[in-house]
């Protein structure tokens, strides 16, 4: 376990119950900043809720699954059909920038720099490990 992970586990838990809230915000970020990806999370708001579920819990695997290597291959598994889909390096990072930028919106849910630099982090780790592998 790295220095960070406590502190982002904690943040998970924390934020755990507001993944509807959290959507709101995300889906708004995204759609605002770069409309051109909105197509790539599908149309209905239930959809959307169950992707960003599945980051967050990519994020918490990513971290405390005990079989990193097992990880690292599930995430280039993943980066593989990214890339089937036509995602692109950059996609990833706009998708972390808004999703970090939505946690930090999030009232309440203990948001400080710390964190800022944790979940940038991660994220950036999760998309190194999901686009570095599944590019062609």
């Amino acid at each position: 376990m790295t220095d960070s992970q406590p502190i982002l586990m904690r943040h998970l838990e924390n934020i755990a119950d507001r993944t509807d809230e959290l959507g709101v915000v995300f889906y708004g970020l995204l759609e605002t900043r770069h409309p051109s990806l909105m197509d790539s999370f599908g149309p209905e708001s239930t959809q959307r809720t169950q992707m960003l579920t599945q980051i967050l819990a990519g994020v918490h695997d990513s971290m405390y699954v005990e079989d990193a290597e097992w990880v690292a291959l599930q995430l280039r598994a993943l980066g593989r059909a990214h890339v089937d889909w036509k995602v692109t390096p950059e996609m990833y990072d706009q998708v972390c920038g808004c999703l970090v930028d939505a946690l930090s919106q999030l009232g309440d849910s203990g948001w400080s720099p710390e964190l800022e630099e944790v979940w940038t982090a991660q994220l950036s780790k999760i998309s190194v490990l999901m686009h570095g592998q599944g590019r062609p």
